[in-house]
């Protein structure tokens, strides 16, 4: 099972958004807003730093709102020199 906790900020010296994951095998990300779609329902974030993983490696992170209850997050992985790859997607849907 996999668990992670991610933090989203505003960062005001950069104006822009920023979204921080600590995840239980010991990855630190740091992204960067890359994308926000003309409808602002998918946003599209880079890394900007990995901790604790060979260097090289990328990671994008893409929130689609497909409701006011349900977000569709998926988590795309680039090993040193490759393009972008799906790693995992999950549907988060509110609790009532």
């Amino acid at each position: 099972m996999h668990e992670c906790i991610g933090y989203f900020s505003y960062a005001k010296g950069t104006k822009t958004f920023m979204l921080r994951q600590f995840h239980i095998e010991g990855f630190v990300n740091q992204f960067k807003l890359d994308i926000i779609s003309p409808d602002k329902k998918t946003l599209v974030f880079i890394t900007e730093s990995i901790e604790n993983i060979p260097s090289g490696f990328r990671a994008k992170g893409t929130y689609r709102i497909l409701s006011d209850d349900e977000i569709e997050e998926t988590f795309d992985i680039a090993e040193p020199g490759k393009e972008f790859s799906v790693y995992s997607k999950v549907k988060l849907v509110r609790q009532k």
